[in-house]
């Protein structure tokens, strides 16, 4: 089974230290899938520096570079691609605000045959904007630094494609 022979649409669940949720990819082509994400973003959750979770919704398109054909039919391929995204979130800093965001992701995907389970390993880089509420009710803008901070964190995509 090729990647050619992926389905049109599949849904599945994004693991990470820095965030979880729902995935949903679709496609046309043998090379590329749209994948949208809504997800809880863990800062602060996991280091016990608050009890609530952010927020965050993004788009990627991804493009997939074959790289190895096993005997037993598997595939490895390289996937890479820009996106947009925003939400509510923390930052470094620990303050909560909105956000927006371009993106770009790299990783290996990896197709098994006779199975509707693909499974993505990669990070994923944040450039964008952080909106911050300071005293006297005023907001400010700043560089979302935890973008770039966290993109060592990796993210694991379980995907069920529908045939």
């Amino acid at each position: 089974m090729l990647l050619s022979a992926q389905s049109q649409w599949g849904i599945g669940h994004q693991h990470s230290i820095k965030e979880a949720g729902l995935v949903v990819e679709w496609g046309k082509g043998a090379h590329e899938v749209s994948r949208a994400c809504v997800t809880l973003d863990l800062g602060g959750i996991l280091t016990g520096e608050t009890g609530k979770p952010g927020y965050r919704v993004s788009y990627q398109r991804c493009f997939f570079s074959p790289v190895s054909h096993w005997n037993d039919g598997s595939e490895v391929s390289i996937f890479y691609g820009p996106g947009i995204g925003g939400g509510a979130v923390r930052d470094h800093n620990g303050e909560r605000g909105s956000i927006a965001f371009l993106s770009g992701t790299v990783g290996l995907h990896f197709l098994f045959p006779d199975s509707p389970i693909t499974v993505s390993a990669g990070i994923c880089a944040e450039l964008g904007l952080h909106r911050e509420r300071v005293s006297g009710g005023h907001s400010i803008l700043r560089f979302y630094q935890n973008g770039l901070r966290r993109v060592w964190m990796p993210e694991l995509h379980f995907i069920y494609h529908f045939r």
